[in-house]
């Protein structure tokens, strides 16, 4: 019994020089009042005379509760990377079948395409587009007097040639005709 162990314990620590004097029935009544508040706090579990130490579940559960938070956290911070790099993936591969198309075509020399990167505006073709450009033409400003338009990256338009070539028709439209974009965030805008 776990109480007459610590009695005996008590005892043999006033067996030296210094006898230490104690009510043995008081004492076992505080042993089994500590027993009762630990096992009623889910600090110990009893059976009989055994006795198995559980820890401090509040503390516990906190801990476990911040670690299972901490690693949703991380796991959302990587399934962001993986993300991340896989629309880079795609990029370069996007940029390196336009290369090889670009190739096997017979396209040499200087071409008379667009150079990357680039945007693509869509509006109405009934819009009044006036376009500033600064001298150094670092800057440009583009006034679509309230008729609304989107703004494609180069990224998005590489995409959309993708699907296309894949047969993923709905997939260019959803890119391209509505403006929608899985990848880096565009510039939807209507002003």
């Amino acid at each position: 019994m776990v109480a007459d162990e610590i009695l005996s314990d008590i005892k043999h620590l006033g067996s030296g020089s210094q006898q230490i004097e104690f009510d043995e029935k008081n004492l076992r009544r505080r042993i089994y009042d500590a027993f009762n508040v630990l096992d009623s706090i889910g600090v110990i579990a009893r059976d009989k005379k055994e006795v198995w130490w559980l820890g401090f579940p509040h503390a516990k559960s906190e801990y476990v509760q911040r670690l299972q938070k901490h690693r949703k956290e991380l796991l959302s911070r990587i399934q962001k990377k993986v993300n991340f790099l896989q629309e880079i993936e795609d990029q370069y591969l996007d940029l390196r079948n336009l290369a090889l198309r670009n190739q096997k075509s017979g396209l040499t020399g200087v071409s008379s395409g667009v150079a990357l990167p680039f945007l693509l505006i869509k509006t109405s073709p009934m819009a009044t587009v006036e376009v500033d450009i600064s001298d150094d033409s670092r800057l440009v400003h583009f006034e679509f007097n309230g008729t609304p338009f989107t703004m494609h990256d180069d990224a998005s338009v590489l995409k959309a040639m993708r699907f296309k070539a894949e047969g993923r028709t709905e997939k260019v439209n959803q890119i391209i005709l509505d403006g929608s974009h899985s990848g880096p965030p565009l510039m939807n805008e209507a002003t």
